[in-house]
């Protein structure tokens, strides 16, 4: 590899931006990357802390349920297995529930 060359590299290293952030749609399912919770995504709201602002992305479950909070750099892309459990999983608490 000539001088050039390793230049070039070392130069494309150095300009490489981060892959951009997953940021869902509302109604979207999304996996929390620190937990594996499946929901489906709401919002993200900023609050204001006594110390910096903090994002917080709500997730909530298939079939309704409490909000799950994390926050939006976990947020990732379920597979389409990981969807379909989280619906199963819903499905059978609302039968054990008596809810139809």
């Amino acid at each position: 590899m000539t001088t050039e060359q390793q230049r070039q590299r070392r130069a494309s290293r150095k300009t490489a931006q981060p892959p951009p952030a997953y940021r869902p749609k509302p109604g979207t399912p999304v996996r929390d990357a620190a937990t594996g919770f499946v929901g489906v995504f709401q919002t993200v709201e900023s609050l204001k802390t006594d110390f910096k602002p903090v994002a917080i992305a709500y997730i909530r479950p298939f079939g309704g349920g409490v909000e799950l909070e994390t926050t939006p750099d976990m947020l990732r892309e379920p597979t389409q297995d990981e969807v379909l459990s989280a619906k199963v999983e819903a499905a059978n608490r609302q039968s054990r529930a008596g809810v139809r």
